[in-house]
């Protein structure tokens, strides 16, 4: 339900704005938390040529994917901060009703934004800043669909053969420790803006890393975990550096 709310809200905005962290706060966090709340939805979803090609379904299986983010993150912002890992308030984090970055300003449900969160759950750590990172949409260029989160997407085409990409949609929104403002945010960057493009890896047609893959591994993600599990490392080793070097947490 929470990815397809999230959906729906970045469908409509389409680009919801993100910003860097400012210089002026950046230069004063020492000590920094990491969150990584994806969640273990997985999507297996269909674009069509047209919409009745369209297909959208979620499973939960647990891949490890919040481990495997914080593990990377942790070690990247480890060059520039002390870095805690904050995983023990991740279930309460991601169970707690709230509103998800990209939300604001759409629609206003009686619920904490994000930010209140993180000072009731995890304000005893007294950080200079909280990192947290979720689920976020991304579109289908030429079309008017999208995906979010974490999953497999089939791209169908009217002729030829269709694409299956794993894509890792997510933003990494920065919490300030003192007044729990918004710092800043940053979607996750697409992999045609990446390195991936000197490789001729990834494709352009989604706006999120992603990376091809078989056609298998849309129909039984449960039975290929490994495969899945090895191309998501990959994703997140690529994403990662350019993100936070774009959110203006690292050089």
């Amino acid at each position: 339900m929470r990815i397809a709310v999230l959906l729906l809200c970045g469908f409509v905005l389409a680009a919801c704005s993100t910003q860097p962290v400012s210089p002026e706060k950046q230069m004063h966090y020492k000590r920094v938390g990491i969150l990584s709340a994806m969640g273990d939805q997985f999507s297996t979803n269909a674009v069509g040529v047209t919409v009745f090609g369209n297909e959208q379904k979620t499973a939960k299986i647990d891949f490890g994917f919040d481990d495997i983010l914080t593990q990377q993150a942790k070690q990247l912002l480890s060059q520039r901060y002390e870095v805690v890992e904050l995983t023990k308030y991740r279930n309460e984090f991601l169970n707690t009703e709230k509103y998800w970055p990209g939300q604001q300003g759409m629609f206003a449900p009686d619920r904490p934004g994000t930010q209140e969160v993180v000072r009731k759950l995890m304000g005893t750590e007294q950080l200079d800043a909280y990192i947290i990172l979720t689920p976020a949409s991304a579109s289908v260029r030429g079309t008017n669909q999208g995906v979010g989160g974490i999953g497999i997407v089939k791209l169908q085409r009217l002729m030829g053969t269709n694409e299956f990409l794993l894509h890792a949609a997510y933003i990494v929104s920065v919490i300030d420790g003192k007044d729990y403002s918004f710092s800043g945010d940053m979607r996750a960057v697409p992999v045609d803006e990446s390195n991936f493009t000197s490789f001729g890896l990834g494709s352009s047609r989604l706006s999120a890393p992603n990376w091809p893959v078989l056609s298998q591994l849309w129909e039984m993600p449960e039975s290929r975990k490994t495969e899945i599990v090895d191309i998501f490392m990959l994703l997140a080793r690529q994403s990662l550096p350019h993100t936070f070097r774009r959110a203006q947490l690292l050089q």
